[in-house]
């Protein structure tokens, strides 16, 4: 296993950006090898603004790249500008361009500002259906763009999940996208997207894609379930009438997005679940067979939530990272914390 470490200049990591770390285009299979590519540090006034395209390399389904923050590095369910952020300006650039099979990216935040900003956060266009491409626990960004996609799909298949995609001055186009009849079988699962000027969630391409407890609000078309519907479609929620078009269980449609989150305004959006009043709090499906966590690295118990946040009430706050938690007098409900991470994520 190798394991490099992204860190500003001058923190002691190997490289200072993702972009620097990718142009080993190793051979993973060669050297038998896992690649931890560790993003660590202090990322207060500081960005990375290379766009990245992960392309070159040798890997499997044994001998794959992993890409992760670090709890120090790592935000806590909302955008965070202390913590690592790929933040790209170019009106053609896409953050992160993964051309390679078995990656895997967790907790990284993403996002373009130009104001004709006309690519993706994150495009998979890996060299099959078949092979894998995860995505967890990240927040994808426009701030300024009005043609930019949160997430395509072109080729491969694989997971989204835990993931929060929105527009802040302006919507993403689509949020996450399925482009290519080359795409494979996906598995959307508490996704959250908000604010898109043309279509949420639009899966057009591939087949048996499993889409739960995801929540798209405030497109013109929240859902769009082109590719025919088949697979597992339950508990989405929608601000149109669009979450139940596939069948399925569990939807609620017609709901109002500023009852779901903590925040809608601009510049501070807070997709946390507002409160146990909101349409989305113990309404999702049970997916603890595939994983149990939340954007934040929370369990998820109980009746889940549907989106990326799983509800955590005032004084109920379950532990389960590195360290220890006190508190004294009144506490918010959700907590601004670094949670300790060990093992595999």
């Amino acid at each position: 296993m190798a394991d490099k470490y992204i860190k500003p200049s001058g923190q002691g990591g190997d490289y200072t950006t993702l972009a620097a770390w990718e142009a080993q285009n190793l051979d993973l299979v060669t050297a038998t090898a896992i690649e931890n590519a560790i993003i660590d540090g202090d990322w207060t006034g500081i960005t990375d603004s290379t766009a990245t395209s992960i392309n070159g390399w040798t890997t499997n389904a044994s001998y794959y790249i992993n890409i992760y923050t670090t709890a120090a590095a790592r935000h806590s369910g909302k955008w965070d500008s202390t913590k690592y952020r790929l933040s790209i300006t170019g009106q053609y650039d896409t953050a992160i361009d993964n051309y390679a099979d078995y990656v895997y990216i967790t907790g990284l935040q993403i996002s373009g500002s130009h104001a004709l900003w006309a690519r993706y956060g994150i495009n998979s266009a890996s060299t099959g259906a078949s092979t894998k491409f995860g995505i967890d626990k990240c927040i994808i960004v426009n701030f300024g763009g009005t043609g930019a996609y949160g997430i395509q799909v072109a080729d491969a298949a694989g997971y989204i999940r835990n993931t929060i995609i929105y527009g802040s001055t302006n919507s993403f186009y689509y949020g996450i996208y399925f482009s290519s009849v080359n795409a494979g079988t996906w598995v959307l699962n508490n996704v959250t997207v908000y604010n898109c000027s043309n279509k949420g969630i639009y899966p057009r391409y591939g087949s048996g894609h499993s889409i739960e407890n995801c929540v798209s609000m405030a497109g013109t078309q929240d859902f769009n379930y082109d590719f025919g519907g088949t697979g597992s479609i339950n508990n989405n929620v929608s601000s149109d009438a669009t979450a139940d078009d596939a069948g399925g269980i569990g939807h609620l449609i017609n709901k109002t997005a500023s009852n779901q989150f903590v925040s809608l305004t601009g510049g501070s959006e807070d997709f946390h679940v507002k409160d146990t009043a909101a349409d989305i709090y113990n309404t999702g499906k049970d997916l603890s067979g595939v994983f149990t966590d939340d954007i934040d690295g929370g369990t998820r118990s109980g009746t889940w939530d549907i989106g990326a946040d799983e509800y955590v009430a005032a004084g109920g706050l379950s532990w389960s990272g590195a360290g220890t938690l006190t508190q004294s007098g009144a506490i918010n409900r959700h907590f601004n914390i670094t949670r300790g991470q060990s093992g595999a994520i």
